[in-house]
């Protein structure tokens, strides 16, 4: 089982996993959901969620780090939240 918290970049016990939950800026609808998950897919994550206004996401940050994540959030037409 998978669960997410609310706290940004937190750590994860074992190897170099990383959760962190993105805020995203401009998403109004499911289409806008799916665009940003096809841009996550092609990044080697190993779990995310997303809903309309954020990414949870976990990953290994020897593979991806959390600029590649952005930047793909960002391909797909949307802004970060900082």
């Amino acid at each position: 089982m998978v669960y997410y918290i609310n706290i940004r970049n937190n750590k994860l016990k074992s190897k170099s996993y990383m959760k962190t939950q993105i805020k995203i800026n401009g998403m109004s609808c499911q289409h806008c959901v799916m665009a940003v998950k096809k841009e996550l897919q092609k990044l080697n994550l190993q779990n995310f969620e997303v809903k309309i206004g954020e990414a949870l996401i976990e990953f290994d940050e020897l593979n991806v780090d959390i600029e590649m994540i952005k930047v793909a959030i960002e391909e797909a037409g949307f802004a970060i939240v900082e």
